[in-house]
């Protein structure tokens, strides 16, 4: 059988760490203030981190620090001060997304452990195998890994892999989404994520709204519950089992922790006799669930969604069987008992639904409740959102009840000789003496009296287990001597076990960014197409690379694509996929292997598990921009990984670009931002039909705002790539660009038909050739578009 995976719970506070050891976890994982991906956690400052460290150390739980979001160069020296903060108190291992920040870690910590987190979007053993080389030791999947690709990831490397058993599902590849942030100004690649896929959308076929009665929350997914699965995941072979939940009570972390615990033991203790007792699954849906859970992608990709409530359903208790608006009352018929404190919430048809709370307890089979509001009509369903006993009973029996450590204790108290304390514990002895003991000239201390002094161990993380205890009869020793013995055993214990974890603080270099942005006098254009026909429509252009979208084109036209594309003097360049799991791979790899002896420039690269691929080609490597590089440390990182260029993030402002190192940069002045790469079908998930998903309709998302999204179905690859709703133009701001030093402007089109993309292509050719300017109101008048953005070239995110 495997070694026992570890439990990792969240603790967006003190409390909620707390409240994880106590129900069991063998590990959590903390943010602070700053450079975590939970902004709007309570988080700990770092005094609080300090001592949440020690606080774990010393009742044998890990800690790890999350740094997993994207850094501005002007945050760096503080990031790295920071980081000898922690790391000298002892901080077992930092969960990291930006790959710059990575590099520069390993430099300058290197015996410091680094988890790759979920936001780099590793989902394939190349990409595990990569951030492995770079000295990662463990790495958090994506979901969206199934049971299967996740064993075969184990099977082939030593690298820890990580996974999330329990907690909130994204609509997006985690790492790959952009929603938030371009339409909210909110990024969660900055920890600070709006949560735009719990709003309602509506789908529609051209101008016809399709029919959805499931719900309008169209991209909220169920949240993942897999105490049912747990058994496969444990063979599947994976290190750490992860509970989704910084923004949670302590009360849902103690819950769900307790909960796992119990059932890992349990599968340890009788793998044969494994089962899952109703009340406990009954628990998990009453502490928070949205319509019930899923199980994820383990094994399939079904179930996953969530399309009525986007929040916390709660359990059903109930119907509304009369509403009287006289005395504005209302009765409700009751499936069980309330109590005094419970929270219901009432299914109207119009949200945000009302909820009130019980005054009094009820164990009747129908209520009356003086609470009215004109929506509640007979027949409107009734959900428990708080389980007030339920949560007093979490708080009683595990927040309150302090874990503390097994310690074996040693006793010997002899007459004339120093008492003598040994505490034993893992690797770790102390030995204390005393007093002198003395034969009792009165009444003397019974041994069993003596054993429950020295057994007192206060607010210490300790409980003694006495072993062998040598206690001569008739002695006497003064009480205060047993505490001050027990005392200083406990304290040298204490602070042996917190040394052990301590480091030497680094004496760290000043930090220097080191810029080379140069102006350049002329730019580069290229072009990113998915047909023939864009290509036809680009050729009267002076385009000088030309990526071509391979996901989405059979090898026999990719090889009439580089024939034409030699008598334009352009180069070629393969976009590889996006998403790159072992099913894509299974149908790419022979259309890969063709496509590398053919006459190409290089690659666009998308993945980490690309860049493994690609380690044997002798062809240019350029990063995309969903490789989201914000700073000059991931720039300098790529550039030493071998890449010629690297596309900067749409996320940046011009002032944060004018700081980079921009001499080998891109950017993109026109194109349909991707918002969300997900692997559920928006279109079948809305329709429950199949048959919709390989015709070639277009399919649009519409927000509350009228906002119409692309719905870009990639379906052989079963991935959905939603789209913004109108382009990133920056064409009015080209004098900007060029006074930033970028030497490659990039133009990418979605669905745009030959005849737009000539008249954008005139349009950019006549600004950068200085025939004319535009401003935006010409731009919107000459493309013929209702509206445009400019990303965050000149907003920028926090």
């Amino acid at each position: 059988m495997n070694d026992k995976p570890e439990l990792l719970s969240p603790a967006g506070s003190f409390e909620s760490m707390i409240a994880a050891i106590n129900a069991g976890c063998d590990a959590v994982y903390v943010g602070g203030k700053q450079f975590s991906a939970r902004a709007y956690a309570s988080n700990f400052d770092t005094e609080e981190l300090i001592k949440a460290i020690k606080y774990c150390h010393l009742r044998g739980v890990k800690i790890y620090v999350t740094v997993n979001t994207l850094f501005k160069d002007k945050e760096i020296e503080e990031l790295i001060n920071y980081i000898n903060i922690i790391y000298e108190a002892g901080v077992d291992a930092l969960i990291i997304q930006d790959f710059g920040i990575c590099k520069l870690i390993r430099d300058r910590f290197r015996d410091l452990e680094i988890h790759a987190s979920t936001q780099m979007t590793i989902h394939n053993l190349q990409g595990v195998k990569y951030l492995n080389e770079l000295g990662f030791k463990r790495v958090v999947l994506s979901r969206e890994s199934s049971l299967k690709e996740i064993k075969y990831i184990t099977s082939n490397t030593d690298t820890e892999i990580e996974c999330f058993i329990h907690g909130a599902l994204c609509y997006s590849y985690s790492g790959q989404c952009l929603m938030s942030s371009i339409l909210g100004g909110r990024s969660g690649n900055r920890g600070r994520c709006a949560g735009t896929c719990r709003l309602p959308y509506a789908l529609y076929e051209k101008d016809e709204k399709m029919n959805h009665s499931g719900g309008k929350y169209l991209l909220s997914p169920k949240d993942i519950a897999t105490i049912d699965l747990l058994p496969e995941l444990i063979n599947a072979g994976i290190t750490s089992f992860k509970i989704e939940g910084r923004m949670k009570s302590p009360e849902y972390v103690a819950s769900v922790t307790s909960v796992y615990r119990k059932y890992i033991d349990r599968y340890y203790e009788n793998p044969n006799g494994y089962n899952v007792d109703k009340r406990d699954m009954e628990l998990l849906l009453e502490i928070y669930n949205r319509g019930g859970f899923s199980t994820g992608y383990y094994n399939n990709k079904s179930d996953i969604m969530s399309m009525k409530k986007p929040n916390n359903q709660g359990a059903y208790i109930g119907k509304v069987t009369n509403v009287n608006k006289k005395s504005r009352t209302i009765e409700i018929k009751l499936n069980g008992k309330v109590n005094k404190g419970d929270k219901l919430e009432i299914w109207t048809g119009n949200e945000p639904f009302p909820s009130v709370t019980i005054k009094k307890p009820s164990d009747s089979a129908n209520i009356t409740l003086k609470d009215y509001n004109k929506y509640i009509l007979p027949g409107n369903l009734v959900y428990r959102v708080k389980n007030k006993q339920t949560y007093d009973d979490i708080g009683n029996n595990i927040i309150k009840v302090n874990k503390k450590l097994e310690v074996e204790g040693n006793l010997k108290v002899n007459e004339g000789k120093v008492i003598e304390l040994e505490l034993n514990y893992n690797n770790f002895n102390i030995r204390e003496s005393g007093c002198i003991a003395e034969k009792a000239k009165n009444q003397s201390l019974t041994q069993e009296r003596i054993i429950k002094q020295i057994k007192k161990t206060g607010d210490f993380p300790f409980e003694l287990v006495m072993k062998n205890v040598n206690i001569d009869d008739n002695i006497f020793i003064p009480i205060s001597e047993i505490n001050k013995l027990r005392r200083n055993a406990l304290e040298n214990l204490e602070q042996m076990i917190l040394d052990s974890y301590r480091r030497e603080p680094k004496k760290l270099p000043d930090y220097k960014i080191d810029k080379k942005t140069v102006k350049m006098p002329k730019c580069n254009v290229n072009v990113l197409i998915r047909n023939m026909e864009q290509l036809e429509a680009i050729k009267d252009f002076n385009v000088k690379d030309i990526y071509i979208e391979s996901e989405l084109i059979e090898i026999e036209d990719i090889k009439r694509m580089i024939d034409m594309c030699r008598n334009y003097n352009a180069n070629i360049f393969i976009a590889l996929p996006r998403i790159f799991d072992e099913t894509i791979q299974k149908r790419y790899m022979t259309k890969y292997k063709q496509m590398e002896k053919l006459d190409i420039k290089g690659y666009l690269i998308r993945t980490y598990g690309e860049m493994y691929l690609l380690k044997g080609t002798n062809k240019q490597i350029i990063i995309d921009y969903n490789m989201n590089i914000i700073n000059n440390e991931t720039i300098s990182a790529w550039k030493k990984e071998g890449a010629s260029r690297i596309t900067l993030s749409p996320e940046l402002h011009n002032r944060e670009i004018s700081d980079l190192d921009t001499s080998q940069s891109e950017i993109m002045v026109y194109g349909y931002l991707p918002l969300m790469v997900s692997k559920q079908c928006v279109v079948n998930n809305t329709s429950n039909n199949k048959k919709l998903c390989y015709n070639n309709k277009k399919y649009y998302l519409k927000d509350r705002y009228g906002k119409k999204f692309l719905v870009d179905r990639r379906c052989i690859n079963c991935i959905n790539v939603i789209y913004n709703s109108s382009p990133l133009i920056l064409l009015d701001q080209l004098d900007k660009v060029n006074d930033l030093g970028i030497s490659n402007l990039r133009l990418e089109f979605t669905s745009e038909s030959k005849e737009q993309i000539v008249k954008i292509m005139k349009l950019f050719f006549s600004i950068i050739c200085n025939v004319k300017q535009y401003d935006r109101e010409s731009i919107l008048d000459n493309l013929g578009v209702e509206e445009f953005n400019r990303g965050h070239f000149l907003r920028g995110i926090e």
